[in-house]
């Protein structure tokens, strides 16, 4: 993986978005040498969202499996103050 300084990157934007969407590359950003953020294409944006869903699948089903009281959507919402 690549990694680039942020001050590089802000020079370099055009030429890593290339990088991401054509040469399939991910780009690590780094501050203070530290990695903060991450370049990375459309197809493995899609695939982490992927990943995501099959996680929070799982664990609504299994919070359905303890029962418990239900909540109306609603209440839930006035609770939270929206």
């Amino acid at each position: 993986m690549l990694s680039v300084g942020m001050k590089d990157a802000r020079g370099e934007l055009a030429e890593l978005l290339n990088k991401v969407a054509y040469a399939h590359e991910r780009v690590a950003i780094t501050r203070h040498r530290k990695n903060v953020a991450y370049l990375v294409s459309e197809e493995d944006m899609k695939l982490i969202r992927f990943i995501e869903d099959k996680i929070d699948k799982a664990a609504a089903l299994e919070a359905m499996k303890e029962g418990g009281e239900n909540v109306a959507f609603e209440d839930l919402m006035k609770d939270a103050g929206l």
